[in-house]
Formats: C-alpha cells, structure tokens, sequence
C-alpha cells in the first residue's frame, strides 16, 4: 500500500512540473512577439519627449494585450529613457500618486545643458494627464542597466534577465529586452511570474505540500501561498534566498544532491517528508528548478488514524489540566497582563502612560521598575530632540538639553561649556545643582579626548563625568558635565561613557548648527550695513541717512507695539518680522545706487558735474567787455567821451543786474514767478559773439547731440546768452526706458509713474525755469526712480519665505495715504504698519538732516509743522504721526543727530491732528 501511494504520488508531482513548464512558455512567448514588433516603432527613432509621447496610446494597447506584463519602456544611447507603466491595486503607492491614475509615465531626458531630468506624469484610463510632477534631477541611469547591456550586446536577439524584484509593484518577473532595429536604442518589457505562483497554489497534492521555484543561487522565485520579497531598504527588495525563508524542508531537499524527477523520502526536524526535485527549461540566463517537499503524515493518513483518537484523549486531559492552573493563575497572570497593556502603549508612541504594577512578584515589580526608567529616558530622548531642532536660541536650548540629560542619567549636577577658540579656553555656557568654574583653561598643545577628560575632571576637582562635544569635522566645540553619585560611578561606567557620548554628539552638531546660523545671520547683516555705508559713502552730504532712518524707524515701531491703547493693538511681531523689517530699513535707499550722484547733491539749477553758472557768467563777461569795446570804438567814430562813456556803464550796470537775476533763479526756492519767467526769457534773447568751434573736444555721445542743432556756419557767430538747444536734450534709448508706466508689459512690479519724454533736458532756459527747488521734471523722475531700482533689485534676490516683504517694506516710503505717491500709488489700506513707519522716519530725517547741500535743516517747530500738513492733506498716517509725538520716541533721536538751535519744541500738543482733520485709512497690519 505504501509503495502504491509514493507511485502514484511521484507520477502527480511530474504533471505538475510539466504544467509549470507550459505555464512559463505560454507567459514569456505572446510578450517576445510583442516585443519584435515593438523594435521597429516609430518611438525607437524618436529624438524628444513630445515625439515620445505621441506612441503613448501603442504602448497602452501592449501593456493591455499582455496582462502579466506592467511595464513597457525603450532605453537609449543618449542616457535617456522612456517608459510606461500600469498602477495595479498591489503595487506600491507613491507619496504624489492621485487617486484614479491607471499609468506612471516616466521621461528621462537631456537638459540643455547635458543634464538628464526626469519628468513624470499620472495619466488616466484615457491616457489623459492628471498630474504633472515638477522635473527633478534623474535618479537612473539606464546605460548601466543589465537589461539594456545585454541587450546592446545580443545584436537583435531577444534576451531575458534573471528573476528579481519589480521596484515600483513589488512583484517577481523578468525582464525581456530587444535592440531596436535603428540600433541605437533598445526596447524593453517587464513581466510578471504571477501565473506560476497560481499554478503552485493550484497544484497542492496535500494540504501541508510545500512547493517552490528557485534559481540556481537558490533565490525564491515562485512560491505557495507566500509573497517572496524581502526589504533592503525602503526603496529596493531583493530575491529572498531558500535559505533564508521560513522553510527548512525545502531548504535540505535543495541542499541535497538528490536524482531529478524522483519521489525520495528524507527527514527534517524529526518529520517524514518526500521531496521532487524538476528542472524547467533553461527559460533565462539561470536555469530553474522546482521543488516539492510532501508531509508523509498526510501521505499516510488513515495511518495515523488511530494514533489521533489517542490525542485526542490526552489534548482532554491537557484542557482540564490548564482549567485548573488558570484558575490558581489568575492572580500571577493579571500584573503581566497590565504589564502587556502598558508595553503596547508604548508601541504605539503612547510614552505619556504610568508604568509600574503592584505584585508580590519580585521580578514582575523590577521589570515595573524598568521599564519606568526606560520611559522616563525615552521621554527626555525626545525633550531633547525638540529642544534641539526647535529652540533657535543657543542659551536656552543648551539649557533645555542640560536639565533633560540630567533627568535621564539621574545626575545631581552639570554644566555644558563652549570652547573659545582665541582663549583656547572653556567657558560656562549653563550650569545646575552644583558650583562650576566660569573658564577652564586648555593646555597648549591638545591631548586625546581621553587624557582631555581627565584634565577636566581634575580642573573640576575629580566631582564631574567630563564628555566632549566634537563638531562633524571632529572639531572641539565644548563639553558636557554630569556629577553623578560615587555608587553611579562604580556602576555602568562604560554603557554610560557611550550613553553620554551619544547624546553629546546630538547636541555638539546643534551647537555647531546654531553658530553656523549666527554667523550667517551676522554675515548678512554685515553686508547689509556696508551696502547701506556705501550708499551714504557716495554722497558726502546724504552721509549717515541708510543709518539714520532704519534706527529711528525701529524706535517707532517698538513704539508701536508697546503701546496698548493705540488704533493698531493689538500689534505684533515676530522674531522673524523683525528681522525683515530690520532688511527692509536698512536697504531702503539701496536703489540710490543707480542714481547720478549730482543729481542726488544738486544744490542749483544749472549744477551738472560742476555747476553751469560759471558758463553763463563768462558769457555776461563777453558781453560786459564788447560794452567797453563798443565805447571806444564810439570814440573813434566821433562820439564825446563822456556820452560814450555814460552809454557804457548803463549796460554794464543793466548786465550786472541781469546776471545777479539769473544767478537768484539758479539757487531755486519755494516757488517762481510768471513774470519772473518772462524776464528770463528776456535777458535769454540777448546775443553775444562766438569766435571758437563749439564742436572740439566733445565726446562720442555729446557730438551725435551736438549734430542736432543744425550745420555749424562761419565764425564768427551770433548766440543767444541762454538757449534751449536740440542737442540738450538726451533722449531714452530704445528698448531700454524704465518699466514704470502702468501699462508697460515689462511692469511686473505694480509700477505706476509717468515716465519723461527725454531722459535729461539741459536746455539753460527750461532748467533756469524751474518753479520749486533745483530739478527739473527729469531729474525729479531720476530721484524717484531711486524706489524702482530698489524694489527691483530687492525683488531680483532669491529671498527666503521669512524675508518675502524686504521689496515692500523697503520700496514703499514715499507712497502716501492717498494714493498719490510712487512708485506705485498704493494707498493707505496697501501698506503695512512696518512700511507705515518708515514712511514717518524717512520724513522726519529728510526734513531735520543737516547735512543737504539744496536745503537748510529744518528745527523741530517747522518739521512738526510741514508733517502736519503732510497729515492734514492725507499724505502721512495720523495715527502713527500722533504716537511719534505722544511718545517723545523723537526726543532720543535729536538728542543725538539734531543741533541745539533745531531743538526748539518742548510743548507737541499743538502739532497734534484730531480724527476730523485727519483723512487716515483702515491699518493693514
């Protein structure tokens, strides 16, 4: 009977290896012809993404064709790579996968800088894109691939890939691939062994039968009812070896040179067993082999038959037996239980529960004990953790890591010490429960960490456990104390000296980070206040103005915030508001860069590079001296001495005022009138006598200008004393006006400034006619386009989010409440406090600096008074203008930057502007 059961056992298991052969043939042959066809697509030759991406839907109609296969794409020569893949319900999920998408198309392709980027897209079951990932640097490069080398090298035949584990749908298969028939790109597809692993589960000859297919290094590839991967990483698996698998039986038939194709019993564990071993056709680059491990006990059943009833006896008596041990139990299971309870708390993160049971048992009440200690040390790991990742003062979270790390080691005392590299020192960063030296001295030349610990400790006087804190480069940073009692030192003194070092590594690349980040921080500010200098240093007269404002804003605004009872409380700000409001102030003239610097000093109408009036008075004294020419020439022709004379001082006398009127004109003032104006048009039609090319000498820029006032004549010539000339005026150069009109497309800014016809107009009569101060309307736009230039330079930069509003805090202090300033127009309800503030500062500074060559300082009383006006006309925030007061925050200010003579009010209440006059908009905070 024995021998009829194996027979016919042995003729079952050789079936079922003829049917996995079949299986495998029937799943690689219909995707090797596809695979042919595939090599003479027309994306093969395809050069870009888009012509890739026109053989989407023929890839799609593969993949739907061949249901094992789930991933189709073609490598090339160039390094790049296209493919397609489906998203099956067992695949792995990916973080941006949307919902609903049916394939993950991937494209690696040449950058115009001969990088390769990888662009992904999530189609639908239509083919049409759900979601478009952001290029990123590709992460595979295909030419090192297996597939597609063996593939170069077979010259058009097809090769398949050993057995592995598919990365993105963690299931088993091969890979075929094919060179493409242009030759210069190969095509490749992934297919799965999911039809041998049915047929296995099918195939059971009984219920305990272990089957497997593995490769000739003895890798799992097919088996019963098991998913065979095994996780390297979280993103790679790996074959699982039979070695390494849950299956010894499998493992002795493999490892034991048995015949093929013959049923032979062997024991494992003290179990009978009957193992098959059948190769399958050499179907890749490894042969396969099946193996089939049976249980005799199910072989021989009704054998055992008796043996069960018999069990089934002693399984009773077991039963009743542990009835009754559970009954006399209970009390002893109970505190394990509410132990089991409290260890799964904290496997779920739960360290926040008591630990700790109350038992008779000695050792169930010392595993309580730990496992509160474990608790208490698991929950000062992550006190620390937070205190070092979240806290950005270096003090308090070196504070913060003392007090948890004392927690944990049960210390009675400690210090952390910061080593000062000019002192070669170490010095008290923070200390708690015991008295430390403020400065521990090194020795000059630096010993192993070891012989520097005991240095320490004797400079400690021998109280303290001394662990270093190194930086990455394994530079010295500091070094963390522990005074813990002589029965703690006796104990654990190694496990501890490696506990420590851990938790003083942690802590010395905190440490480290947190310089790195204020050295940074000091860094930028320091470039910030050398761009603000540089800035003032252009100008001797605007001198301290970038230092000024930012200072004197600052006050205001702590102001601002200090005070309860104001229209903006409550008001607040963060670290990180502040910082950028201290960037903002501090570059808010940074588009001066730009700006000319005469125009910038301009202290008269006629000043260029030097100032014009010495050109004109030369021409009053041509005129002056033609006078006493023409005097004696009246002598000769007949005229008395005396009328001739009289002649002559009257038009000199007449000259002389005139160039006293137009020298008046030319130092500007509040306001110029009409017959003013025609007066200078007047003295501009007198002529004096050119003798000289006014064309020599002239650059390459003034020459073409020059060119503009017509052919040069004979000299000499006839010139009016002041002109307007074509050649004064300097026009835009095309293409490259200023962005500031509202409607200019390159005005991505907001921008909303009319723009000049002429860049400059030095025409004598147009400048000399000024009506208020020393620019003309050009060289007025030139000051103010200082705002534009910096918003865009500011705007240019790569800000962090924290730093978003530097351009608006910085561009926006000449606006005003009423939209009717620049660069932009915003109104009251478009700015800011912070930019609110700097428009008050700006003002104040503007108007008190002593230091402007086109004005006089003004004192306190005509300051309050012009900013006043500036309030009533809904130009200034009446809020802000009113604290700025109130708050005396000015007083300090012209302590310091203000002449005694300018510090004239003592009493601001007159200054003061009601809610009625004041025409203030909503804050925006």
């Amino acid at each position: 009977m024995r021998y009829s059961i194996l027979t016919a056992t042995g003729v079952s298991v050789e079936y079922l290896a003829d049917a996995l052969r079949q299986s495998f043939h029937a799943t690689v042959q219909p995707s090797n012809t596809s695979l042919r066809v595939l090599r003479y697509s027309a994306i093969t030759r395809a050069k870009t993404h888009e012509e890739r991406m026109l053989s989407v839907p023929a890839l799609a109609e593969l993949l739907l064709a061949n249901p094992i296969s789930n991933a189709v794409y073609v490598g090339y020569a160039t390094g790049e790579l296209f493919s397609l893949r489906q998203l099956l319900t067992s695949h792995l999920h990916e973080p941006d996968e949307p919902e609903g998408a049916a394939y993950v198309l991937r494209s690696l392709v040449l950058d115009d800088y001969g990088n390769i980027e990888e662009i992904r897209l999530y189609l639908d079951s239509d083919l049409q894109v759900m979601v478009g990932m952001p290029s990123s640097r590709a992460s595979i490069d295909p030419l090192t691939r297996p597939w597609f080398l063996a593939a170069m090298e077979a010259n058009g035949a097809v090769i398949t890939t050993p057995p592995y584990v598919f990365h993105y749908t963690g299931e088993i298969g091969v890979t075929l691939a094919e060179r493409a028939g242009a030759g210069d790109a190969v095509v490749a597809l992934d297919i799965t062994t999911r039809d041998l692993t049915t047929q296995l589960n099918k195939l059971q000859v009984t219920p305990g039968t272990h089957m497997a297919l593995v490769d000739e290094a003895g890798h799992l590839v097919a088996q019963a009812h098991d998913i065979i991967k095994e996780p390297l990483t979280t993103e790679e698996f790996q074959l699982r070896t039979i070695s390494s698998s849950s299956l010894p039986m499998l493992t002795h038939l493999l490892a034991t040179e048995l015949p093929m194709n013959t049923l032979i019993p062997f024991e494992q564990g003290g179990v009978e067993w009957f193992g098959f071993l059948s190769p399958l056709t050499d179907t890749a680059e490894s042969d396969l082999t099946l193996l089939v491990a049976i249980p005799g006990n199910e072989l021989f059943a009704k054998l055992w038959q008796t043996l069960w009833d018999q069990m089934l006896w002693t399984s009773a008596a077991v039963v009743l037996c542990l009835l009754i041990s559970w009954k006399f139990g209970r009390d002893i299971v109970r505190p394990l239980q509410l132990l089991t309870g409290q260890l799964l708390s904290l496997r779920r993160f739960d360290f926040s529960a008591p630990i700790g049971v109350s038992t008779v048992l000695r050792e169930v009440q010392e595993m309580g004990r730990m496992l509160r200690a474990m608790t208490r040390a698991i929950r000062g790991f992550l006190a620390i953790s937070e205190a070092l990742n979240k806290e950005q003062s270096l003090e308090r979270m070196l504070e913060n890591v003392l007090q948890e790390s004392l927690s944990i080691v049960r210390g009675r005392g400690g210090a952390i010490y910061l080593y000062d590299t000019g002192l070669n020192a170490l010095d008290l960063a923070t200390s708690e429960g015991g008295e430390f030296q403020a400065q521990l001295l090194l020795p000059p030349v630096m010993f192993s960490d070891a012989e520097l610990a005991r240095h320490l400790r004797q400079e400690l006087h021998g109280t303290c456990n001394v662990t270093l804190l190194r930086s990455r480069e394994n530079e010295l940073v500091g070094a963390l104390c522990v005074i813990r009692t002589p029965s703690q030192h006796e104990e654990e003194s190694q496990a501890f000296a490696t506990f420590m070092q851990q938790i003083s590594s942690s802590a010395a690349v905190a440490v480290e980070t947190r310089k790195l980040m204020n050295a940074q921080t000091a860094m930028l500010e320091g470039v910030i206040r050398l761009v603000a200098d540089a800035i003032d240093a252009k100008s001797q007269h605007t001198g301290g103005h970038c230092r000024r404002v930012p200072r004197l804003a600052q006050s205001l605004l702590d102001v601002v915030k200090q005070t309860p009872n104001t229209p903006f409380a409550p008001f607040t700000m963060s670290r990180a508001q502040d910082a950028e409001f201290q960037v903002g102030a501090w570059l808010h003239d940074c588009g001066k860069i730009t700006t000319p610097e005469y125009v910038v000093d301009k202290a008269t109408k006629l000043e260029m590079i030097r100032n014009r009036i010495h050109e004109i008075r030369l021409r009053f004294e041509v005129l002056h001296r033609d006078a006493e020419i023409q005097r004696l020439e009246a002598m000769v022709a007949g005229m008395p001495e005396e009328e001739a004379t009289l002649a002559c001082q009257a038009l000199q006398e007449e000259l002389q005022d005139e160039f006293a009127f137009v020298a008046q004109c030319n130092i500007g003032g509040e306001f110029m009138h009409p017959e003013d104006e025609e007066r200078l048009r007047t003295i501009a039609r007198r002529e004096w006598l050119r003798f000289f090319n006014d064309r020599l000498g002239l650059g390459h820029e003034e020459s073409d200008r020059a060119r503009q006032d017509g052919r040069h004549g004979a000299l000499p010539v006839k010139e009016r004393l002041l002109a307007d000339k074509p050649s004064h005026l300097v026009r835009w150069r095309e293409g490259l006006e200023p962005p500031v009109q509202a409607g200019d497309p390159r005005n991505i800014w907001g921008f909303d400034m009319e723009l000049p016809e002429y860049m400059y107009n030095y025409g004598e009569i147009y400048t000399l006619s000024v009506k208020r101060g020393t620019l003309t309307a050009e060289e007025r736009f030139k000051i103010n386009e200082h705002m534009v230039q910096t918003i865009c330079l500011l705007s240019s930069l790569p800000l962090p989010q924290d730093m978003q509003h530097v351009p608006d805090i910085a561009g926006n202090h000449h606006e005003t409440m009423d939209g009717k300033g620049y660069p932009r127009k915003l109104t009251g309800k478009d700015m800011s406090v912070p930019e609110r503030v700097m428009t008050i500062a700006d003002v104040f500074e503007a108007l008190t600096a002593s230091d402007r060559p086109y004005k006089k300082a003004k004192t306190l009383h005509e300051t309050f008074s012009i900013m006043q006006r500036m309030v009533q006309n809904n130009h200034l925030d009446r809020d802000l203008f009113n604290l700025f007061l109130e708050s005396g925050v000015f007083l300090e200010y012209a302590s310091t930057n203000l002449t005694r003579a300018q510090q004239d009010v003592v009493d601001v209440t007159p200054f003061l502007v009601p809610p009625s006059e004041g025409m203030g908009e909503e804050v925006a905070v």
